[in-house]
């Protein structure tokens, strides 16, 4: 971490060195912590400028963290600053950034939103969903997924869920359905395997 003068401390050498910025954003850190920072995503590298700030001190200068793209996203480093990013400017900032270096942006929406692209997916596409990233996952355990799921297939409510949870209720339901019909397509008893291997599939905090 390198120290940087007062004049360069927003926008400064990245912008003169001609990167192209693509977010910035700044702000005091947590009460009663004064300390002003400074964050801009340009081509290919984050850049991380903090200025600590106490009565006996105000002459120091920023410390300043350039790393690129793939240290931000995959080293212990990156993690760190990460950590610190998210203290300061919150995690929507945070889910905000990794979408726009990692140029994907589904695994970093709010879980809410995810919720509402996946109830319209196909169901064999929900459950190979949450096989893909640790955020799919736990998005495809959430209760009130399964709950939504259970109401567009079946309808009504489950009177198990409250005891079993919502995707053990859909499991159930599910298996009831294809039991009954007089010829189980096959693709029924594929999405069937899928779903009681899937139903163990725990939370992963």
């Amino acid at each position: 971490m390198k120290k940087t003068s007062n004049d360069n401390f927003k926008g400064g050498n990245c912008v003169a060195k001609g990167f192209k910025v693509l977010f910035e954003t700044s702000g005091l850190g947590q009460a009663p912590s004064k300390d002003f920072y400074f964050l801009s995503v340009v081509t290919n590298s984050i850049v991380w400028r903090s200025w600590r700030i106490t009565p006996r001190n105000d002459t120091s200068l920023p410390s300043e963290t350039i790393q690129p793209w793939r240290t931000f996203v995959d080293s212990s480093e990156g993690k760190r600053l990460q950590e610190e990013v998210k203290r300061v400017f919150g995690v929507d900032t945070l889910n905000y950034i990794l979408a726009l270096v990692t140029r994907s942006w589904m695994p970093f929406l709010r879980s809410d939103v995810l919720i509402e692209i996946i109830v319209h997916l196909d169901l064999r596409d929900v459950v190979q969903l949450s096989q893909v990233c640790r955020t799919f996952r736990n998005v495809c355990c959430k209760d009130f997924l399964w709950k939504r799921l259970y109401a567009k297939h079946f309808g009504g409510i489950s009177p198990v869920a409250q005891n079993l949870g919502w995707k053990e209720a859909f499991v159930m339901a599910w298996k009831q359905k294809t039991t009954k019909g007089k010829l189980v397509k096959q693709q029924d008893n594929t999405i069937q395997d899928m779903l009681e291997e899937n139903v163990k599939i725990k939370l992963v905090v």
